[in-house]
C-alpha cells in the first residue's frame, strides 16, 4: 500500500515519512548531539523490518526503507523544526486516519524515541535514559496528542 490507498496528497505522504526523522532529531539531539547508535536506533529498524502494528505504520516504515536516500534529501530541505512537524503529522492522522490507524503510528512513533534515547546508554550502568531525553520524549508524545504546548525546550 501506499499514499493513494490512504488517500493522501504526496506532500502529506511525504510528511508522514519525516516523523521517525524528526523523532530521532529531537530525542537523539536532545544532549546536544545525535550519536551514530541514536541514529542507528532508526536503521536497524528500517533493515529489520522490526514489525509494527497497524497498516499505515507499517507501510510508512516499509516505504521509508525502501525510499530512505530520497526521502532523506528531502527532509533535509524541509525547514520545518522537529516539533512543528510532528504537529503537521498529527494533524494529518487526525483528518486522515482511522482512530486506531492514529494510535499506532503514534505509538510507533513514541516507541521508536525510547529506541533512540536508550541506544547510546549502557545497559549495564545508569539511567537507560536522560533526563534531556526523558523530557523530548514528552515533548514527541505531546506533538503526537496536537498539544498546544509541545515546543517547550531549545532542540530541534
Amino acid at each position: 500500500m501506499g499514499r493513494e490507498d490512504w488517500g493522501l496528497s504526496e506532500t502529506d505522504w511525504q510528511t508522514l515519512l519525516f516523523a521517525p526523522l524528526w523523532v530521532v532529531t529531537l530525542v537523539g539531539g536532545a544532549d546536544g548531539t545525535i550519536s551514530p547508535a541514536e541514529f542507528d536506533a532508526l536503521g536497524q529498524r528500517l533493515r529489520e523490518a522490526r514489525p509494527v502494528s497497524g497498516r499505515l505504520a507499517h507501510d510508512l516504515v516499509e516505504t521509508l526503507a525502501t525510499e530512505y536516500v530520497h526521502r532523506w534529501h528531502q527532509y533535509e530541505r524541509d525547514p520545518r523544526p522537529a516539533r512543528v512537524g510532528l504537529a503537521a503529522v498529527a494533524a494529518i492522522l487526525d483528518r486522515r486516519s482511522s482512530d486506531r490507524e492514529g494510535f499506532l503510528v503514534r505509538a510507533a512513533l513514541v516507541d521508536l524515541g525510547v529506541d533512540v534515547a536508550q541506544a547510546s546508554r549502557s545497559r549495564l550502568v545508569g539511567p537507560r535514559t536522560s533526563a534531556a531525553e526523558e523530557r523530548a520524549i514528552a515533548e514527541v508524545r505531546a506533538a503526537l496528542a496536537g498539544e498546544a504546548g509541545a515546543e517547550p525546550g531549545s532542540g530541534a
